[in-house]
């Protein structure tokens, strides 16, 4: 588990379970929504070799306990289809979001946004419209 997490930077600490248990309830077929619970968590502070991912714990690192936690990471969406927002038609990292940059590629015109799909790239005008 990571702590103060951003995409650019990565995140401040990483921590390693050593104690307690992880309840899965549902698993979907893709893997991007997992239920479940958290009981009798200890947490301790670690660093992490992204290349092996070995963990390796801090000397006089942070530790977190937690009693019991629910969670679901079921994502807004999988794909453009699941947003029925107008104001937001694209899925992006399983979220609905406008265009924001997000899906400005190097062949689109200033304005325009544009979306990869399939090897093409289809020009959606102001961001609100759907192929």
């Amino acid at each position: 588990m990571g702590q103060n997490c951003t995409a650019d930077a990565g995140c401040d600490a990483y921590f390693l379970a050593t104690e307690g248990a992880v309840e899965i309830d549902s698993l979907d077929d893709a893997g991007s929504a997992i239920k479940g619970r958290l009981t009798n968590v200890k947490m301790q502070e670690v660093t992490v070799d992204f290349d092996t991912y070995v963990s390796t714990p801090v000397a006089n690192g942070s530790q977190w306990c937690i009693g019991t936690s629910e969670f679901d990471t079921t994502p807004e969406c999988v794909e453009d289809v699941d947003c029925l927002d107008a104001a937001k038609p694209f899925c992006a990292e399983n979220v609905c979001v406008a265009c924001s940059g997000l899906f400005d590629y190097r062949r689109c015109s200033a304005g325009m946004c544009c979306r990869r799909q399939r090897r093409s790239y289809v020009r959606h005008g102001d961001g609100m419209h759907r192929r």
